[in-house]
């Protein structure tokens, strides 16, 4: 399979060039992403469990969506590409807010988008093992009681609630 290329960018989220996926995460090189979070009608989150063929963080519950943004691509463009993708689903989204994460091996500028759906959703066995909505309050016991979440995802959320204005704990 042809290796991904991604945008790298700076501080300012300014593209600067073009990198190979394996070199981004090699070099640390900060490079672009997209977060989806889907709420049910009762207020509940949707989460995907990584599976096990994934390079980075294998059984991770992450957001309801997520990826890179292919080179030029736009955020909103990459959002509608992996709703589809990775949940066989067209929704509305709405455009929340940027999170710089900065990892020793994984940095990115990553934009959260929020969209209302109770499914049925169609996902891609070979990117996710499950999905499964949540309350935040549940969410923050998982996270509490160490359950495997992959770092951008604890980034994002962690943010979502301060904005939102909701404890953290």
């Amino acid at each position: 399979m042809k290796e991904e290329y991604f945008d790298v960018v700076n501080e300012e989220d300014e593209i600067i060039g073009q990198a190979k996926r394996s070199e981004c995460h090699e070099k640390n090189l900060i490079h672009r992403a997209i977060f989806i979070f889907i709420f049910n009608d009762e207020g509940k989150l949707l989460l995907q469990k990584r599976s096990r063929f994934k390079d980075l963080y294998k059984g991770y519950w992450t957001a309801s969506a997520s990826g890179h943004l292919s080179p030029w691509e736009r955020y909103t463009q990459a959002a509608k590409r992996e709703l589809k993708e990775e949940l066989g689903v067209k929704l509305p989204l709405t455009r929340s807010f940027l999170v710089k994460v900065r990892q020793k091996i994984d940095s990115g500028n990553v934009k959260l988008f929020i969209g209302k759906s109770n499914g049925p959703f169609s996902f891609n066995r070979r990117e996710i093992e499950k999905v499964d909505f949540f309350s935040l309050t549940e969410i923050k016991k998982m996270i509490k009681n160490e359950k495997k979440f992959t770092p951008y995802f604890l980034a994002v959320f962690k943010t979502y609630l301060e904005k939102r204005k909701i404890k953290y704990d």
